[in-house]
């Protein structure tokens, strides 16, 4: 295959992508070795066969904002599809240094929490029991 004067041997599986004749995957990626990649100007660099060759992405492909109503649209139409949301997490320094104060004021004030135990839990007549209200029946009623 040729793309952009570029011959490439690839194995390929088919898709049905509509306005897309091909995607390049990882099987092709690793055979350029070193490359450098602009992902704003979709443009990457690499050498081939001792030259150095520019690939330039079509900037026509580049996904936009969908409205809920388009999308339910094209669902009811399709019947299948799939939904990405990407958000930008970001934490502050300060708030580490927040949340280890308080985790060291709990230690603080409850050192047992913090103790390793060494043996096994002492033995006990019962694990565990609910305890009714003094003069108060058992409840008797069908599950579900």
């Amino acid at each position: 295959m040729d793309a952009q004067g570029i011959q490439i041997n690839q194995q390929y599986f088919l898709f049905e992508l509509k306005g897309t004749d091909l995607v390049l995957g990882m099987e092709w990626l690793v055979t350029l070795g070193e490359m450098r990649v602009n992902w704003k100007l979709q443009i990457m660099k690499f050498n081939d066969a001792g030259r150095s060759v520019f690939l330039r992405g079509d900037p026509a492909m580049v996904r936009t904002v969908v409205s809920l109503k388009s999308m339910t649209k094209l669902l009811k139409k399709r019947n299948q599809g799939f939904f990405v949301e990407l958000n930008q997490v970001t934490r502050s320094e300060n708030e580490d240094a927040i949340i280890t104060m308080e985790i060291e004021k709990l230690l603080s004030d409850y050192p047992e929490v913090g103790e390793q135990t060494l043996s096994l839990l002492p033995h006990r007549s019962r694990d565990h029991a609910i305890t009714l209200q003094t003069g108060a029946q058992s409840p008797n009623i069908r599950p579900y």
